[in-house]
């Protein structure tokens, strides 16, 4: 219960947001939350806005 799962198949954005989801809500082995060195939001962003791009113009239309 509570584990993130990631249904096949998926597209590389979709893995990036819930790799950013599973780093962000990441435990240590006491249960206490492990704080992110630095805010990764602005490049997470850029990287979803792009990804999502070239889903839309690389995809083939059925």
């Amino acid at each position: 219960m509570g584990t993130p799962l990631l249904r096949k198949p998926y597209r590389k954005a979709e893995l990036a947001r819930m790799l950013r989801r599973c780093l962000d809500t990441a435990v240590d082995s006491a249960g206490d939350a492990i704080p992110t060195p630095y805010s990764v939001q602005a490049d997470v962003e850029a990287f979803l806005r792009k990804q999502a791009a070239e889903d839309t113009t690389t995809r083939p239309r059925k």
